[in-house]
């Protein structure tokens, strides 16, 4: 029998703006990138442009590609994760705002007309544990075992819809029935632990415990 759990410690420490990188504005005449024609392609139904009329809105969220249009306003496009942009124009009173968590890549043509602006936004990858896709591994382990970690949580994000506080994520595997024992003793500030089956259900929850074994 193998058992795979999921331990989220949630803390309760908010998270300011981290931004990404800074601005690069261009105000030359022209800038144009040329490369393929056709952009990369993985097979996945997310990876779709979201159609929609030049400058309809001034945020498009979550996007993979950004193709075949021009830019006359402020506007702002937010990738999922990678952003693909191809043949994209930013007229001389334009405005076009970049950001992905990942790569930012430019295939087609590209142009930025003299007085338009583009701002490209890049974020660092998340730290392990961040989300539950990318939990701390404590191991595998088939007798009674300790396993300790700490961590500044500065950098994480609210991914566990439970808790509206910071969290991360911890996976271990067990291969015989034990008894688990989760301490956040010594912790600087208020805790919360969630315990989460492999599909993320809730199995057991703890705010705050003081009575034995603390």
């Amino acid at each position: 029998m193998k058992i795979i759990v999921y331990l989220l410690c949630i803390l309760l420490f908010h998270l300011l703006y981290i931004s990404g990188s800074p601005p690069l504005p261009i105000t030359e005449t022209t800038l144009k990138e040329q490369a393929a024609d056709t952009l990369p392609t993985t097979g996945s139904q997310s990876e779709v442009l979201i159609e929609q009329p030049a400058d309809s809105l001034q945020t498009r969220s979550c996007v993979i590609t950004f193709t075949n249009q021009t830019v006359s306003s402020y506007m702002v496009v937010i990738g999922c994760d990678t952003l693909y942009v191809k043949d994209v124009t930013v007229a001389n009173n334009g405005d076009l705002a970049l950001q992905s968590p990942g790569d930012i890549t430019i295939y087609g043509a590209f142009e930025v007309a003299l007085g338009g602006q583009l701002s490209v936004h890049t974020a660092p990858p998340p730290p392990p544990g961040n989300t539950m896709q990318i939990a701390i591994n404590m191991g595998t382990f088939g007798a009674p075992f300790q396993y300790t970690d700490s961590r500044n949580t500065t950098g994480y994000t609210n991914d566990y819809v439970g808790q509206s506080t910071n969290d991360v994520f911890y996976v271990f595997t067990i291969t015989t029935a034990m008894n688990i024992t989760v301490k956040h003793c010594d912790s600087q500030i208020a805790t919360y632990v969630h315990l989460l089956d492999a599909s993320g259900t809730r199995i057991a929850c703890n705010d705050g415990y003081s009575g034995a074994g603390g």
